[in-house]
């Protein structure tokens, strides 16, 4: 069955379907990241009615759910009805005996979560946001929806095999007196301190205990507890360099342009990515576009560059060969004018 996830928000941001995850998975937003009669409504149409039918081996098809008012809107009745599946409501506030996810999935799915959240954190994660969630999330539904534990979780819930009797026992035994449990013993102040507060308290006993043959069993504890607390400082400063620097490195990734694709209730991933593939060739194309209008600026700019040079050049030529027909000229008038003084010259001989 498709798993649908629900995220706090309005927009459906691209990087989610960069996610590890098969196309088949769900993912909607409402504003408070708690399901709603159009969420319900579309995983019911998107992914149980399409899913379901390639498994039917009756007439019709059984759905268990709780009695959440988004279960039973009119939308969703009036649909099931028309496709032959039951809805099968859970007794109000006996969920935790009667629902199998919370017989004997979700607790398994806590553990394994908190496990994958700690491994996160524990290699330079300081931000698990949606991202980081979508990345972990297959690794944990693969560890936890195995089909022995679904078969565990349906038996422990006594219907299947059907034994109600499961369930009136585990009633049973909820209003039956509690013995109150027995008073821990509190650890006492000769114990090793691995806190400041420890350490302190020690410190305290230490001088109650001056002149004492244990005076020097305890200052033995505040020395090695003092070492621990020392040695795990300096494990936990090298730690924080080393998750700065993973932060670094994270918001770098980040630092890419936060896109989003319109949508409208629930969307398969498979779907999600054809919509951010379209959007990504209309954003090619788009910059390509500009990229040839870009070009064609630039050829024309150098043409009108090179035209203007050309005719700045012409202007110099022709400037030149103006300056050269006036020094031609000059230069006549000057062979002439000593001409004429030459011949002046030898007349008055």
């Amino acid at each position: 069955m498709a798993l649908l996830v629900i995220f706090t928000g309005a927009r459906f941001m691209e990087s989610w379907a960069d996610a590890p995850l098969s196309g088949h998975y769900l993912i909607d937003t409402t504003p408070n990241g708690f399901i709603t009669d159009e969420t319900f409504y579309g995983w019911l149409t998107t992914a149980f009615k399409p899913l379901s039918k390639k498994r039917q081996q009756g007439a019709k098809r059984l759905l268990l759910l709780d009695g959440h008012t988004t279960h039973v809107t009119m939308e969703a009745v009036q649909f099931c009805n028309e496709k032959e599946i039951i809805l099968f409501l859970t007794p109000p506030y006996l969920t935790h005996l009667t629902q199998p996810l919370d017989v004997g999935v979700f607790g398994p799915w806590k553990d394994y979560y908190i496990e994958a959240v700690d491994t996160s954190f524990r290699t330079g994660c300081t931000d698990f946001d949606k991202v980081e969630l979508l990345s972990i999330l297959d690794s944990i539904r693969k560890k936890t929806l195995k089909e022995s534990t679904i078969k565990h979780a349906w038996a422990n819930a006594g219907l299947n095999p059907y034994n109600p009797s499961l369930v009136i026992e585990k009633l049973r035994e909820r209003v039956a007196p509690l013995t109150p449990p027995a008073p821990e013993s509190p650890q006492g102040p000769m114990a090793t301190p691995y806190t400041a507060n420890g350490l302190r308290e020690l410190t305290e006993h230490i001088y109650d205990l001056s002149g004492n043959e244990e005076f020097s069993k305890a200052l033995d504890k505040l020395t090695r507890g003092a070492a621990a607390i020392a040695t795990a400082n300096k494990l936990l400063q090298k730690s924080l360099n080393e998750t700065r620097a993973a932060h670094q490195r994270r918001q770098e990734l980040k630092r890419a342009a936060k896109r989003f694709i319109p949508t409208a209730g629930v969307v398969r991933l498979v779907k999600a990515r054809q919509m951010i593939r379209t959007k990504q060739e209309k954003r090619e194309k788009e910059a390509n576009k500009r990229l040839e209008n870009q070009l064609q600026r630039d050829m024309q700019k150098q043409a009108r560059k090179a035209e203007n040079e050309e005719r700045r050049r012409a202007k110099q030529l022709v400037r030149f060969e103006r300056i050269m027909e006036q020094s031609r000229k000059q230069i006549a008038r000057g062979f002439a004018l000593n001409e004429k003084e030459g011949k002046m010259e030898l007349q008055n001989a």
